[in-house]
């Protein structure tokens, strides 16, 4: 359907509408075939306009799947502190002190040092506590150093199987078999005592008295040193009477000794303990024994 425009007529009466009055008409005014008319077909095709409502929808949806990402980043965040926190706990208002790096191998024989709260063995080399101190030793010798690591003694010595003695801040070490005892404290080396036979056990006081078993051929003997390495006592045990001795311990101030014998009875393996005392008590018992089981 054409549309007529009547407006283009009206201006050829009395003048086009950019005023003139010659009878003509600017051509800007014409329909692109000239004419004083416009087709349907000429009319510039216009873009609905979007509704308001839809267009605001479309534009809230890119907020919300960004909270959304935000939310799930958020929360897979704080899973994973919490999984990372529970497996480095840490506690706060703790305080520690660094001596040394070591690097763990096993756990020490615990016959090595029955009195020690800590013992470690690390490639050949054990670790004992010795009061606030390390003590390291292995079958080349002996050292002892403080929560700085510095040095405060050392000793060396040929060893196969050491055995050690704790009691307090006091350590003995002797070789399985050997003949010497090396007597130290947690600031120095005390003394030592030297052995006709082989050593078979170890126990040593808070005050430095030293507690062997020596081995012999038919027996075995007991003997009991101060810190210089003088005889305090001894006595002969005798396998087929008292046992085979297996272990002993000493008291804090070195008078008084228990010893654990092996023996066999009825077709049964037993333990008997003797309990010595050589200090004012034990003077009036034969061989100081004043208890045994």
């Amino acid at each position: 359907m054409a549309v007529i425009d009547f407006s283009r007529y009206r201006n050829q009466k009395s003048g086009n509408a950019n005023g003139r009055d010659d009878g003509y008409y600017d051509d800007d005014d014409t329909d692109s075939r000239g004419g004083g008319y416009y087709d349907d077909d000429d009319r510039p095709i216009e873009k609905p306009k979007e509704k308001p409502k839809e267009k605001t929808a479309r534009h809230a949806r890119k907020p919300r799947v960004l909270e959304i990402v935000i939310l799930v980043g958020a929360v897979a965040l704080l899973v994973a502190a919490i999984l990372l926190q529970s497996k480095t706990r840490t506690f706060s208002g703790a305080d520690y002190t660094k001596i040394t790096d070591l690097t763990s191998v096993e756990t020490a024989n615990a016959d090595s040092s029955e009195s020690s709260d800590l013992t470690q063995q690390y490639f050949g080399t054990q670790y004992l506590a010795l009061g606030s101190n390390i003590v390291s030793y292995s079958a080349d010798g002996i050292s002892c150093m403080d929560q700085g690591g510095n040095m405060l003694w050392n000793q060396t010595f040929e060893m196969q199987q050491p055995l050690v003695a704790i009691s307090g801040s006091v350590l003995a070490i002797a070789d399985y078999n050997g003949s010497t005892v090396y007597i130290f404290n947690s600031t120095s080396m005390l003394g030592s005592v030297s052995t006709d036979l082989p050593i078979r056990g170890l126990a040593v006081s808070e005050s430095g008295e030293t507690a062997v078993i020596l081995n012999d051929t038919d027996n075995t003997w007991f003997y009991l040193y101060n810190v210089s390495g003088e005889t305090i006592s001894y006595g002969k045990m005798s396998i087929d009477k008292t046992g085979y001795p297996i272990s002993l311990a000493i008291s804090p101030n070195g008078e008084m000794v228990a010893i654990s014998h092996l023996t066999m009875g009825t077709g049964n393996v037993e333990t008997q303990i003797a309990f010595y005392n050589f200090g004012a008590v034990g003077k009036s018992y034969t061989d100081n024994m004043v208890s045994g089981t």
